[in-house]
């Protein structure tokens, strides 16, 4: 008896670990292509789940958490917001439930990015991974995971790479 219900737990057990791993969805970190960075700068987005009044202390609660340095908020998006912080951090912070994801800000000095200038002195880096809009003292403005990249913007990416 003791040894049904013994193999009953196992198998209940692996059945419960089949079905987590299977609920897991796409990764939430998106680091930028190329080398992996000690430091690096990184686009976190918060969860749809965190109420508008805790948005600014999930803000602040995330940051001290992971020990990430707090940039000067500049994207539209309330829910958006910019930090430096380690790899390995970053990491971690995807996992936490109050984010939906964290996307790597790409270095400008990859091969693999394109870079737009736009009105008003900002720049668009585009990488396959994702693009990030920085304003002329290279803060964050807005951030784009490639999820949101139509063909054209893949198109253009690879052609215009392609020739560096």
């Amino acid at each position: 008896m003791i040894r049904t219900l013994r193999m009953i737990a196992v198998f209940l057990s692996v059945i419960a670990s089949a079905v987590t791993a299977a609920n897991a969805g796409e990764p939430r970190f998106h680091p930028a292509p190329g080398a992996m960075p000690v430091i690096g700068r990184y686009v976190v987005t918060l969860a749809d789940s965190v109420a508008d009044d805790l948005i600014e202390s999930s803000v602040k609660g995330l940051a001290m958490t992971y020990s990430a340095q707090l940039e000067p908020q500049h994207s539209p998006n309330v829910r958006q917001f910019t930090v430096t912080m380690a790899l390995a951090r970053a990491r971690t912070l995807s996992a936490d439930p109050r984010v939906r994801e964290v996307v790597e800000i790409p270095q400008p000095t990859r091969r693999d990015r394109l870079l737009l200038e736009q009105s008003a002195g900002q720049k668009l880096f585009i990488t396959k991974d994702g693009a990030v809009v920085l304003d002329k003292g290279g803060k964050v403005v807005t951030a784009y995971t490639a999820k949101e990249f139509d063909n054209k913007i893949l198109d253009v990416l690879e052609r215009a790479t392609a020739r560096q």
